[in-house]
């Protein structure tokens, strides 16, 4: 995050809610604890502490704007760090019919990154293409590939496409959608900004949107053509 006091402003927000939400969650664990609930009274709790942790995870993504966490990175595979984190989203589809989420990577394709953080990446596209399929069902594919020393992730879908009033959707707060944070592409950008990276946002082949993420010379095993 460049600005300063946008960076000051998401820090205090961050910190003022994190021990409220925290309170709240706590109190509706004691009262699940306790005896004489009228019957309505379970999808009530699990209703607050489904909006709880939804509230927390907006509470990191603006600690995490406000101080990014530091980059640590090393030598792993790509595939399984796609897959893992398809995986991790396709978890929270229950609700959402007809979004399929698959992954195109080879299986010997290895970088130099930080795998919490690329996985991280990945799921807020992955999330956000669900997101804009969510009412319409469709597929989405998380693709990584070498590109002469350069690594490459892409997320794209076959939705409606980026709405055309959003010129820029990796900055802070800006969105498409009325439930929208606007935080998951910035934490994206600011994710392949600190492994020395660039993002990109366009078109897919198919006419839904697509999310590329370079990382220079951060992939191994160069061959010509690949």
């Amino acid at each position: 995050m460049n600005d300063p006091d946008l960076a000051t402003a998401a820090a205090s927000v961050a910190h003022e809610l994190r021990g409220d939400l925290g309170v709240i969650r706590n109190c509706a664990w004691l009262v699940r604890r306790g005896a004489g609930l009228p019957p309505q009274a379970d999808e009530w709790l699990r209703t607050i502490e489904a909006r709880v942790a939804a509230a927390q995870g907006l509470v990191r993504d603006l600690g995490d704007l406000a101080h990014p966490p530091a980059i640590e990175p090393r030598d792993v595979a790509l595939a399984p760090i796609l897959r893992d984190a398809a995986d991790l989203v396709a978890l929270e589809l229950t609700g959402v019919a007809g979004v399929e989420v698959r992954t195109d990577c080879p299986s010997d394709l290895r970088a130099r990154l930080d795998p919490e953080a690329a996985s991280r990446a990945v799921r807020n596209l992955v999330r956000n293409a669900v997101q804009a399929l969510a009412a319409r069902g469709g597929g989405i594919v998380a693709t990584a590939a070498r590109d002469c020393g350069d690594l490459v992730l892409a997320v794209a879908d076959d939705g409606p496409g980026l709405p055309p009033d959003l010129p820029d959707p990796f900055r802070p707060f800006a969105t498409g959608r009325k439930d929208g944070t606007g935080l998951g592409l910035a934490i994206v950008r600011a994710i392949v900004e600190a492994h020395g990276g660039r993002v990109e946002a366009g078109s897919a082949p198919g006419g839904g949107a697509a999310f590329v993420l370079r990382f220079p010379g951060a992939a191994s095993g160069c061959r010509e053509g690949t």
